[in-house]
């Protein structure tokens, strides 16, 4: 994502979005998944410890103005949730591109879905792009783009999340700014680099620990400790010590996502918390193995043993 040359094929620089002939392609009114089942998707098995949106609010939407929008006759009711047609128009936006991001989760992509959510995203980008819910919808895009391995459109709503964030500082008030920034920085990260070098893995590293906890690093540890595991090569004298801080930091890391996680009351349910767990669990393993593979020759049964149990818990039912 936040790749400064990324290597994609972008020799079709004319996109679904930009084309003249979009509107004949798309049908006006287009069966989408029931709007609950979407909301439940969202919030059980998508958004992880950082929502967009309150579940009520979205609720609301689908039950009061989405039959409004498809049949292109809005009135807006006083209420709690929505205070303006922008806001409306903008959440609708959200909610077709995370029905795009609940049907490619499910059941793989649908072509025709997703493009009636790039066609509003790119109609409301001329009078709406100072709306929250326009931004986070392209963040949403972007992960869709992501599961499709299409740098081209990942770098180009990577692109409008950022402009939208740095032009829109006064909005840091809104009660999602701060988890659409966090959400967008996880992203980048994690795509700047080649995380096989150490230096790159602890990087990473680095930035999530930030996003999960608030602290820095070289704070959180003892003075000097990670600048020296960031400049120095892992030998099999020094093997331990970084094994060691390696799991105090996985383990703050997990004791403040638990934190995080029991305070979504909107996405509580059993199957969330077995989610959470389980993509913890497999996000801390495989940050490990990517710490043994510097070491093979002191560490390559404990890279056996940890491949395995990845392995193994690619066959969760979650998974199915």
């Amino acid at each position: 994502m936040n790749k400064s040359s990324p290597s994609a094929d972008t020799s079709n620089t004319t996109t679904d979005l930009e084309s003249p002939s979009t509107e004949a392609i798309i049908p006006q009114t287009i069966p989408l998944p029931p709007s609950n089942q979407i909301i439940e998707i969202y919030f059980t098995f998508l958004c992880g410890v950082n929502p967009l949106i309150e579940k009520e609010k979205l609720k609301y939407f689908t039950n009061n103005y989405l039959f409004q929008i498809d049949e292109e006759k809005i009135e807006l009711e006083e209420n709690e949730w929505i205070k303006s047609k922008e806001e409306m128009k903008s959440v609708h936006c959200f909610y077709l591109a995370i029905s795009a991001y609940a049907k490619q989760a499910t059941e793989g992509l649908d072509e025709t879905i997703l493009k009636k959510a790039e066609k509003e995203f790119a109609i409301m980008s001329m009078d709406y792009s100072t709306e929250f819910y326009w931004a986070a919808s392209a963040l949403i895009l972007l992960i869709v783009y992501i599961g499709e391995g299409n740098l081209y459109k990942l770098n180009y709503y990577l692109a409008i999340v950022n402009f939208y964030i740095e032009n829109n500082k006064d909005c840091k008030e809104h009660k999602f700014f701060k988890p659409l920034e966090r959400y967008r920085d996880q992203i980048a990260s994690r795509f700047k680099n080649n995380v096989q070098s150490l230096g790159n893995t602890l990087e990473s590293l680095s930035k999530i620990f930030f996003h999960s906890t608030s602290m820095k690093l070289e704070d959180f540890l003892l003075p000097g400790v990670w600048e020296h595991m960031k400049t120095s090569p892992v030998t099999p004298q020094n093997f331990i010590l970084f094994k060691q801080v390696l799991d105090i930091i996985f383990q703050t890391m997990v004791k403040f996502k638990q934190t995080v996680t029991e305070s979504l009351v909107d996405c509580h349910n059993e199957i969330f918390f077995q989610s959470q767990r389980l993509y913890t669990t497999i996000i801390t393993e495989g940050y490990i193995l990517l710490f043994l593979k510097q070491i093979q020759e002191v560490s390559f049964p404990a890279m056996e043993e940890i491949a395995l149990k990845i392995t193994l818990l690619t066959e969760n039912e979650l998974f199915l």
